[in-house]
């Protein structure tokens, strides 16, 4: 089974080192990379075909909302979760509005943290064997 790739976008290192022990070792997951901002995440989307972005939204250079929205402007097929410390309903609604799949609080803890990864990850794969399959067919 194909992993899924992951890249962890924070400007904490603790939270980007929790995440990364959460996520190490999982037989399905890949980390491909970090970014300390919303810039750098950015980047590792672009270079890395990742499938997943974990992504906090209060950063320096570029917050989570910007790149959101620059995501879904340039049609990078990432499938995001964010990771906040906020917990305001109208604030997650705005987040999953601007395309990120799952909105997790950093107080939830470990397994809720890999359960959304995952749940997205076999999302993004499953649209990759699709758009794969559609390829085929038309060729």
């Amino acid at each position: 089974m194909k992993k899924i790739r992951v890249a962890i976008v924070d400007d904490n290192a603790v939270i980007r080192s929790s995440v990364r022990r959460v996520l190490s070792g999982h037989h399905q997951i890949e980390l491909v990379g970090e970014a300390t901002n919303g810039a750098e995440a950015l980047l590792l989307v672009e270079k890395n075909r990742l499938d997943v972005l974990v992504l906090d939204m209060e950063m320096p250079v570029m917050n989570g909302v910007d790149v959101l929205i620059t995501l879904q402007k340039k049609g990078m097929p990432v499938k995001v979760v964010v990771l906040s410390v906020y917990n305001d309903d109208l604030f997650v609604q705005s987040i999953l509005e601007h395309g990120a799949v799952d909105y997790v609080t950093k107080e939830e803890g470990p397994r809720r943290i890999l359960s959304a990864i995952l749940k997205a990850g076999m999302s993004a794969l499953a649209a990759k064997q699709i758009e794969n399959g559609r390829s085929l067919v038309s060729e």
